[in-house]
């Protein structure tokens, strides 16, 4: 469980009045995330700088041109995996190709060498 604390001050001009508020948020997201800008050269699998990653130890393979996945046996359920469109001007040729498979996730670029720091999301909901 996160617990995040906020301390908002205020203070009104006029009268001269201080005042703090302290609002603590408990509480879960209700999903799993993989948060990363992923890069890809010559014929290698992508290479990732993760931001977050709650999903599990994730691997990149390059499957052909243009043509990599994001794989974790067992950890992309049809009914629960959400991928957010990203259009990014370093990457206008990319797409994430999600057609239900359970254990991993299609990144289709228009060749090889698109991809330079491009984010990419994947949740998965409970």
């Amino acid at each position: 469980m996160q617990e995040i604390l906020f301390i908002l001050n205020y203070l009104h001009c006029s009268k001269h009045i201080k005042m703090s508020t302290q609002i603590t948020i408990s509480g879960q997201v209700p999903y799993k995330s993989y948060v990363a800008l992923v890069s890809q050269n010559a014929n290698n699998a992508p290479t990732a700088t993760v931001l977050e990653n709650t999903i599990g130890p994730v691997t990149w393979a390059y499957i052909g041109l243009g043509n990599y996945q994001i794989q974790l046996l067992g950890a992309f359920p049809a009914s629960k995996t959400f991928c957010p469109i990203v259009v990014v001007s370093s990457a206008p040729e990319f797409a994430i190709n999600y057609g239900g498979a359970l254990d991993f996730i299609d990144i289709i670029t228009s060749n090889d060498n698109i991809l330079n720091s491009t984010p990419i999301e994947i949740r998965v909901y409970n």
